[in-house]
């Protein structure tokens, strides 16, 4: 009897035996042997084989895993796509394009055949190469913890997840259950070639780390099983915050309260650009602190408007009390601004409302007294200082108004909204409410003192600017 090899399902409750499992088979030691350990213990797998045509004898690759399936009357399936044609055209690497492609298909044919998951043979070798690469790319705990056993990878697939059965498994003890079960398996040459990274850690730097600690994989293993604990804590505690600053969030934009960021310690705001990012760039790998760290620096700097490069084609922006990440400021959105829809004056009739852009209004109605609570968004003017009605237009060259507040002085309208940190890009229309040639308020701003309501007023008019 073969040796029995250590699958870890029931231990991080992986899958069952009631639906089929996809298992992703290269013909290497890795996947074949997890192909047959699973079948043999009594799972429905499907063997799924994807054929990066680099190599001439892919071909053959492909008919070896086919006959190896219909030996165990195990189901076949199977594509062939050029990862170098996509590679090239994409701008990503060999790795990167072969992996796209790889998990592109594997969880398209695990939905057709209503499989739980997809299954890969990560081992446990594989896992210390890849927190030794994050290391290397300077990652946080986020890379430090390594691949988990179970993950869910959005770009692919929003339900099903990838599995890893044999993630705490050794390569030795993988290839001695081959031996012990007679399985023949694939040696890739390309695993030799020193041309990729993940082979130079392999053949080259591991080797060497051996020689300082012999148990240096253990260590490395250890570690990355804390992290990941520690990993999981923090994204629990994180959540709450992240409800609590995150103002708008869309395909490819995410906006975050700079005050309460500001607030925050500087672990807990790397953490909260991280989550940021992933949210934007769900099939993000490679994630250095350098960037975040940057990103930090802009968002305390004294600057209102400031941008740093972030990761995946990623940027940090400043804009006031307003922290985003876009692709760029041309996409950031106005969403949480006022905004009129047209360089025009519009006669404002009030009592009544007014529709502005990006479902704002602005409400007018008499009041019979003052309102204790008035705020930015909503102010009281003495109506009877009215002498041409109301209307609402965008700001003017030359335009000039007396902020309550300033004793008599008046300011230039475009020195007034930078001084308030209003974006560049929402000040061109941004709403302002007028009386004639007199400007009575900068909505959502202040009001003017030539406006403002006095002991002898008799006739009070409430502003209110309104979302939704």
């Amino acid at each position: 009897m073969y040796k029995k090899l250590s699958v870890h399902i029931q231990k991080y409750n992986l899958f069952t035996k009631d639906r089929p499992v996809l298992v992703g088979v290269s013909g290497g030691a890795d996947s074949m042997s997890l192909l047959h350990a699973l079948h043999h213990s009594g799972y429905q797998v499907i063997c799924a084989h994807f054929n990066h045509m680099l190599r001439p004898g892919s071909g053959s690759d492909e008919a070896f895993v086919r006959s190896y399936a219909d030996r165990l009357a195990i189901p076949f399936i199977s594509a062939r796509m050029d990862v170098e044609q996509y590679s090239a055209e994409s701008g990503l690497s060999l790795e990167e394009a072969g992996r796209i492609l790889r998990y592109r298909f594997l969880f398209e044919k695990a939905r057709e055949f209503k499989a739980q998951a997809v299954a890969t043979g990560h081992t446990a070798d594989d896992q210390v190469e890849t927190v030794l690469m994050h290391f290397l790319r300077g990652a946080g705990v986020s890379g430090l913890k390594g691949m988990r056993a179970s993950t869910i990878l959005p770009t692919f697939d929003m339900e099903l997840p990838l599995v890893r059965p044999l993630l705490e498994t050794s390569r030795e003890e993988v290839l001695k259950y081959c031996r012990s079960a007679g399985i023949d398996y694939l040696e890739d040459e390309s695993n030799t070639s020193l041309t990729f990274f993940r082979n130079r850690l392999r053949h080259e730097l591991i080797p060497l780390l051996k020689s300082y600690n012999t148990n240096f994989k253990q260590a490395v293993l250890r570690n990355a099983r804390a992290l990941a604990l520690d990993e999981e804590a923090i994204e629990q505690l994180i959540q709450p915050i992240w409800e609590s600053i995150c103002t708008l969030e869309t395909a490819d934009t995410v906006q975050i309260d700079r005050r309460q960021f500001l607030a925050l310690s500087e672990g807990v705001q790397a953490r909260i650009i991280r989550l940021a990012v992933q949210r934007l760039r769900h099939n993000l790998r490679d994630f250095d602190q350098a960037s975040v760290l940057r990103s930090i620096e802009a968002a305390v700097s004294d600057s209102n408007r400031r941008a740093a490069d972030l990761t995946g084609g990623l940027k940090f922006f400043v804009e006031g009390d307003t922290l985003s990440i876009a692709p760029d400021w041309d996409v950031l959105p106005v969403e949480s601004w006022p905004q009129l829809t047209k360089k025009s004056v519009i006669k404002f009739d009030f009592p009544g409302v007014f529709d502005l852009a990006n479902g704002w209004r602005l409400a007018a109605e008499i009041v019979d007294r003052m309102d204790e609570t008035e705020t930015a968004g909503v102010v009281i003017i003495d109506a009877g200082r009215l002498k041409n009605g109301l209307q609402v237009r965008c700001r003017e060259p030359g335009d000039r108004f007396y902020p309550a507040g300033l004793q008599g002085h008046s300011v230039k309208v475009t020195d007034y909204m930078v001084n308030q940190k209003l974006p560049k890009r929402v000040r061109t229309l941004w709403p302002i409410v007028v009386s004639g040639d007199e400007i009575v308020w900068i909505v959502g701003k202040r009001v003017s003192a030539r406006f403002t309501p006095n002991a002898g007023t008799a006739r009070l008019l409430r502003l209110r600017l309104l979302r939704g």
